[in-house]
């Protein structure tokens, strides 16, 4: 395989010529752009007459609680300064946001999906490390914390992920995306 990796602004013109790809994929960018539809307008023009889109989403916050949840236990323990990461989280994050998003760049046949699935976790403490682990926002906080800040965090969780506890001790967090494909017209598109 014959791979270039090139470093480039997305909120700036990209540094290839127009129609360049017949395919482009987002994933998550789409969330941090200044002006998502300018960026969404930008991949276009890159993406070759008939050319496909597909961009990947995190859905609402709401629709998220493998992520809230802690961020917001982070929130209610330490205080807003400390949960402040990853503000752009669920930006666009209603499948119709999304798609509109991507009509106003001048794509068409768009359409859009929601992937949902349900993470495994013991409990509150097991989703703790698992993100903390995982996820370098939650990372960065968790090796701040000292032992009696971490319990905080996750007794706080437990009550917030207690609803998703399925029969017996497990619990089924929810964690979904959107994905949003397009195609950029051709000259005989109407």
């Amino acid at each position: 395989v014959d791979l270039e990796l090139v470093r480039a602004d997305m909120d700036a013109p990209l540094p290839f010529a127009d129609a360049r790809f017949d395919a482009v994929t987002s994933r998550l960018s789409l969330m941090v752009a200044r002006d998502p539809v300018s960026t969404t307008r930008e991949l276009a023009r890159v993406l070759a007459p008939g050319g496909r889109i597909a961009t990947v989403l995190w859905a609402s916050l709401s629709d998220n609680p493998w992520f809230s949840a802690p961020r917001d236990a982070i929130r209610e323990v330490l205080g807003q300064d400390r949960a402040s990461f990853a503000s752009a989280f669920g930006r666009l994050g209603a499948p119709d946001e999304a798609a509109a998003a991507h009509r106003a760049a001048g794509l068409i046949d768009v359409g859009q999906q929601v992937l949902l699935e349900r993470i495994a976790r013991a409990d509150a403490t097991d989703h703790w490390r698992q993100i903390a682990r995982d996820n370098g926002h939650f990372r960065r906080v968790d090796e701040t914390l000292d032992d009696a800040e971490r319990v905080a965090i996750v007794r706080d969780l437990s009550r917030r992920l207690d609803r998703f506890r399925e029969s017996g001790t497990r619990m089924a967090i929810p964690r979904t995306i959107i994905l949003v494909t397009a195609r950029r017209p051709i000259a005989t598109d109407s």
